[in-house]
């Protein structure tokens, strides 16, 4: 009905009945100009920049074994590992409802669809959050901001109440066990794209980055003069994340009342966590690595971060504006936030650059090094180019395609590849250093985990080459019969679809085999780490 009365532009796809009504020719060959000339611009300008700072005086700062508050930031490493593996269990479940409506084992009863799906989602988000937080406490002592134990221990516990708070809450609400209206502040707010965070959670979250926010701040001020640009960008990227936790929250007690205000400020949060601010917050940090292991000068990184968390903060934060659309904006939203959405992810392409110069050159030596410009290597191709360039930015956001394959298993695709390999492989990462330099990983493992990075990705990657396959079966059937026929649950069950979703086992399997190796490592890692004695 809503679609019918032309609040959502004619989407979702009715033939003879709704469609959109563009001028696909012009408004087409506009975005394509202004593309060309964004991006040619900008290679032109970062491939100078780099030739002008590649020869620039690189640094080795030698870190001590952390003390005993740092070291508690591994009990949050510990639990972001745990969380990791059942998000991923989660995640086969989900999927097997798809081709068994009823389930296994009796998890139906407990856990049906939507609770399995929104748990799998934020899941995700809770144990990245969670690695930030818990590698801030390890490293901000490094970095000239000394914590106490106390306040480790207050941060950190904080950061789980927060995170068990809102799975719990999700979990309670979809059963119906949080009564009305209490639900949307403690339980699950109910809207589509599973942005079920309950409104207090949200805001406890938004405590956590504004407190981590305020520590790197002044870490800028304290640690050595090459890391503190860095350490100031990613301060800002938590302060923003912060603020669209805000915002995300609002107005708190109960949904929008109208449903464009809604879905605008539901788009604002998800792009400040996803397309905003998180680059400005993992680049910076991967950045302080490479620069402290002697792999990139300090000018470059300084470089690199600020073009990136610049040109990620507007183009992702204009790049909402591909969704006013289906809220009954102007079709010109449509074209200016996918233009912007594309060019977000440029900045990632620079980085992958790079990784790919140093590993060419034989710049990484150790297995610590080639650890950080492989896993460096394999998320910036793996995630950033595979996942969001051409999973995201070409099949799902381009208009005007993005109106007849928006919400489609094409989504599904961008998100298992842009997600795990973007955003997981770099708290991975933060694993892996906080270990290796408490000695709870080898240098004699390091390999072995390189290896597991590789499978993982490779993984994920088959998991969204079927997921194309799904999309592009729903695709014929929308042009064909409607959008509604190719999100119902009899879609799924023809046998072709049975054998395409059966299929994924193969990435599941590749990436669940390196997924638990990594995470059996990281779980050794810190029970040995602990007893070390300092």
């Amino acid at each position: 009905m809503i679609s019918l009365l032309g609040y959502t532009n004619g989407f979702p796809y009715i033939p003879q009945q709704t469609q959109p009504s563009v001028n696909v020719s012009l408004s087409t060959w506009i975005m394509v100009i202004v593309l060309l000339a964004v991006l040619v611009s900008m290679v032109s300008y970062v491939s100078l920049k780099i030739l002008d700072h590649w020869r620039d005086p690189r640094i080795s700062v030698p870190l001590p074994p952390p003390s005993a508050s740092q070291r508690i930031g591994l009990i949050g490493v510990f639990f972001a590992s745990v969380l990791a593996g059942i998000q991923g269990l989660l995640g086969y479940l989900a999927m097997h409802y798809y081709v068994d409506p009823e389930g296994i084992l009796g998890l139906i009863n407990f856990l049906p669809f939507n609770i399995t799906r929104a748990l799998h989602l934020n899941m995700a988000v809770v144990w990245i959050a969670l690695t930030w937080i818990a590698f801030s406490i390890f490293a901000l002592p490094y970095l000239g901001v000394p914590l106490s134990r106390k306040l480790s221990f207050a941060i950190l516990g904080l950061t789980l109440f927060a995170g068990v708070g809102l799975l719990l809450g999700i979990l309670l609400s979809y059963n119906e066990l949080i009564p009305s209206p209490y639900w949307f502040i403690f339980g699950a707010q109910g809207r589509p794209n599973d942005a079920d965070q309950g409104t207090f959670w949200l805001l406890l979250v938004a405590l956590i980055l504004l407190l981590a926010s305020s520590l790197f701040f002044k870490a800028s001020k304290s640690t050595a003069e090459p890391l503190r640009p860095l350490t100031r960008i990613t301060a800002i990227g938590l302060l923003g994340s912060g603020i669209g936790a805000i915002f995300g929250s609002l107005p708190i007690i109960a949904p929008w009342p109208n449903f464009t205000e809604d879905q605008f400020f539901l788009w604002i949060m998800i792009h400040s966590f996803v397309e905003g601010f998180w680059p400005s917050i993992v680049i910076p940090v991967v950045l302080i690595l490479l620069v402290v292991n002697n792999l990139v000068p300090p000018s470059l990184a300084t470089m690199a971060a600020s073009i990136d968390s610049a040109s990620e903060i507007l183009s992702g934060m204009i790049g909402t504006a591909h969704h006013y659309y289906f809220g009954g904006e102007p079709v010109f939203w449509m074209y200016l936030g996918a233009s912007a959405a594309i060019l977000e992810v440029v900045p990632i392409l620079f980085l992958t650059y790079y990784a790919f110069l140093l590993w060419r050159r034989g710049e990484a030596k150790t297995e610590f090094q080639k650890t950080l410009v492989a896993t460096t290597l394999i998320s910036a191709i793996g995630g950033g180019f595979v996942g969001a360039i051409i999973g995201g930015a070409s099949i799902l956001n381009a208009p005007i395609i993005n109106y007849y394959v928006h919400g489609l298993q094409f989504t599904m695709a961008h998100a298992h590849l842009a997600f795990p390999l973007v955003w997981g492989l770099t708290a991975i990462l933060m694993w892996i250093a906080a270990l290796y330099l408490s000695n709870g990983i080898k240098e004699n493992e390091l390999k072995t985990l390189r290896i597991m990075i590789l499978i993982y990705a490779i993984g994920f990657i088959l998991q969204g080459i079927d997921l194309w396959a799904l999309g592009a079966v729903q695709l014929a059937t929308v042009l064909r019969v409607g959008y509604w026929a190719a999100k119902g649950t009899l879609f799924y069950l023809q046998p072709i679809l049975n054998l395409i979703v059966w299929l994924r086992i193969v990435g599941d399997i590749v990436a669940g085999f390196a997924a638990t190796v990594i995470i059996i490592y990281t779980l050794k890692g810190v029970i040995k780490s602990y007893k070390i004695k300092i």
